[in-house]
């Protein structure tokens, strides 16, 4: 039994992994879809522009915002209303 609990422990630790791994990747190609729309002056996307753009390259509209909440509260974006910016 011991055998049976430390296979699925690493199961488990690999599963986590790889679903972290899949976060960075999804929030990665947000990135870059954002530093490839053209902005307004202030260097800003409206928030509808991004989601549209992310739908378009297979995206969910629950993943945009919540990877766009994240940002946020990383500081990695600010958000301005209906804009985010870097």
């Amino acid at each position: 039994m011991t055998n049976d609990f430390s296979i699925s422990q690493i199961q488990q630790n690999v599963a986590k992994r790889l679903a972290q791994d899949v976060r960075l990747d999804r929030t990665i190609d947000l990135l870059s879809l954002f530093q490839g729309l053209v902005t307004d002056k202030f260097g800003r996307v409206r928030k509808e522009v991004l989601l549209f753009e992310a739908q378009h390259i297979g995206f969910s509209e629950d993943e945009v915002y919540n990877l766009l909440d994240t940002l946020i509260s990383q500081k990695t974006l600010k958000e301005d209303g209906e804009y985010v910016l870097f």
